[in-house]
C-alpha cells in the first residue's frame, strides 16, 4: 500500500565498483588514518556519488566488517603488496596501520584445519543434505 511505503522517500541507494571502493579505502587511510573495509568503502563511495557532505539530509554509514577480513584487497587499496598467505598479509596490514591484529586472526595458523572438501555447484545439494542428515533427494 502507498502509505506503507511513504517512508521510502527518505532513502536513496546506489552502488560502487571495486575500483571506487578501493579508492575510498585509500582516501580514508591517507586522509584520516582510518582503515576501512571494502563493504564500508562501497557505502561511503556511494554516499559521495549521491552528494556527500553537501546534502541536506544526514547519512548514517555503519561499518560492520573488519578490514582484516579482506587483507589482500585492503593492502592493495592502501598501496601495500599482498604477498604471502592471508594471515601474513593481515599482519602486514596491521603493522602499516599501527594496529594490533585481532587475537582471533593471530591464532589461526595454530588451529587445526577442519574443513577440506571443495564442492562444485553440481554436488552442493547432495553434500548439504548429507551434512544435515537428510537422505539424498530422489528425482522423478
Amino acid at each position: 500500500a502507498p502509505s506503507e511505503r511513504a517512508f521510502l522517500k527518505d532513502f536513496e541507494s546506489g552502488s560502487a565498483t571495486d575500483a571506487e571502493a578501493a579508492a575510498e579505502i585509500g582516501r580514508s587511510f591517507r586522509d584520516a588514518g582510518y582503515l576501512m573495509d571494502p563493504h564500508t568503502a562501497c557505502a561511503v563511495s556511494t554516499w559521495r556519488k549521491l552528494g556527500g557532505v553537501d546534502r541536506e539530509r544526514p547519512c548514517v554509514v555503519l561499518s560492520t566488517a573488519s578490514p582484516f577480513k579482506f587483507p589482500a584487497s585492503v593492502c592493495r587499496a592502501i598501496g601495500l603488496g599482498a604477498e604471502g598467505d592471508e594471515v601474513a598479509t593481515a599482519r602486514a596490514l596491521a603493522a602499516a596501520a599501527g594496529l594490533a591484529l585481532p587475537a582471533s586472526l593471530e591464532a589461526l595458523p595454530g588451529l587445526a584445519l577442519r574443513h577440506r572438501d571443495i564442492v562444485g555447484i553440481e554436488g552442493l545439494e547432495t553434500t548439504l543434505r548429507a551434512l544435515v542428515g537428510l537422505s539424498p533427494r530422489t528425482r522423478p
